[in-house]
């Protein structure tokens, strides 16, 4: 497991409690977040461009320039902790392993119906 990661949000997320406080709490984790402009843009990112469904090479460079800083700060680990960050960034946009936490979220929905599905006939 990681010791440290880069959480990549709105700036809600980035600057708030639920998972900059809650991962070293919880997991002993240290928590990276982009700062200054890498904050600014990744927030505004969000807001302008990917919850309307747009995805510009531009903004996509934007956000590899925030984790190859993240990177260089330490992160071993990329958290991508809002739904539309899933759009814009992919595994080779990383030189660390990312964690789109849609993905996480769903699959872990998957594995508590699976668990409480019943057994089918014939299974």
């Amino acid at each position: 497991m990681a010791a440290t990661v880069g959480l990549l949000g709105s700036r809600y997320t980035m600057t708030g409690t639920y998972f900059a406080g809650r991962l070293p709490r919880r997991y002993g984790l240290n928590v990276l977040v982009a700062e200054g402009g890498h904050q600014d843009n990744v927030h505004n990112a969000l807001h302008a461009e990917l919850a309307r469904g747009a995805v510009l090479p531009a903004t996509r460079a934007k956000f590899q320039a925030a984790i190859t800083d993240l990177v260089a700060r330490g992160a071993e680990v990329i958290i991508l902790a809002c739904t539309e960050f899933g759009m814009l960034v992919q595994a080779q946009d990383s030189p660390v392993p990312v964690i789109d936490t849609t993905i996480a979220h769903a699959q872990a929905a998957v594995e508590m119906a699976l668990a409480d599905a019943p057994m089918q006939p014939g299974n």
